[in-house]
């Protein structure tokens, strides 16, 4: 398991969407082998059978590297876009709470 995350860690680092695709498979079979994890294994085999088979080649590469933001455009500086996102959103509530104080 230790080794699935450091394996996580890099390919987010990376922003690589392919092997991103594998880990999900190899999440698939880690929930699947858990009695208590099967909603999670039902998401990865949607996610995967979404992006191999459903979506047209577009939204598939959309779906995949869209997870990915590099803030710098250096090699492995690659962030979680949830994680960005989550960050831009506490920055926002910030400084607008600040401006809200000074009305006051």
């Amino acid at each position: 398991m230790g080794m699935m995350l450091l394996q996580m860690n890099d390919t987010e680092k990376e922003g690589d969407g392919a092997r991103a695709i594998i880990n999900s498979e190899v999440l698939l079979l880690m929930f699947r082998s858990t009695s208590r994890s099967k909603k999670y294994a039902f998401e990865m085999l949607r996610l995967i059978s979404k992006v191999k088979c459903q979506m047209t080649e577009q939204m598939a590469a959309r779906t995949v590297y869209g997870r990915f933001v590099n803030w710098k455009g250096k090699y492995i500086l690659s962030h979680n876009t949830e994680l960005y996102m989550a960050h831009m959103y506490n920055a926002y509530n910030t400084v607008y709470y600040r401006k809200l104080s000074k009305v006051s």
